[in-house]
């Protein structure tokens, strides 16, 4: 079988909650479910629209007609198809994007805003969370500070997601 992996990643700000309610029709119980349980509409707005983005990449590149599975999640939140043809597929999103993998192969996938302001504060999360090598790759360019580190984080992150163990 080909990998017929995709990718696709949207800044989600000009979506309104009335759009998402025409989207939700398209999603999944369980979605629909996780998606109230956010207390703001923006969480809400990116958890809807991540499915919604993910039925159509499921239609337009696998053919797949949302209506013929299901989703369901393992302890640690990792969303997966009961049905064992469907292809793999991960979600994840922040502030104002939403990133959205679909592969035959098993993947991971997740979306974080640099902010490089934010980044003078981060130091300590990386002693906590980064190995010893990963802290000097991260420290080794003063202006690629900020991107390796993020390229670290969204990398360890999107690795744990695709083997359901969840960050750690």
């Amino acid at each position: 079988m080909r990998n017929r992996t995709k990718v696709l990643i949207m800044e989600c700000d000009n979506i309104s909650m009335n759009q998402c309610q025409m989207a939700m029709e398209y999603i999944s119980e369980e979605r629909r479910y996780k998606a109230n349980q956010y207390v703001y509409n923006e969480d809400k707005i990116l958890s809807i629209i991540g499915e919604f983005s993910l039925m159509y990449l499921l239609k337009k590149y696998h053919g797949i007609d949302y209506k013929k599975h299901t989703i369901k999640f393992q302890d640690r939140g990792k969303p997966y198809f009961i049905e064992k043809e469907m292809p793999s597929f991960n979600l994840s999103h922040t502030k104002n994007l939403v990133g959205i993998i679909v592969s035959d192969k098993t993947v991971g996938i997740d979306v974080e805003n640099m902010q490089i302001e934010m980044y003078k504060n981060i130091k300590s999360l990386m002693k906590f969370c980064f190995s010893e090598k990963e802290c000097k790759y991260v420290s080794l360019g003063e202006e690629g500070d900020c991107q390796r580190f993020y390229k670290v984080w969204t990398g360890r992150e999107a690795y744990y997601k695709m083997t359901g163990e969840g960050i750690k």
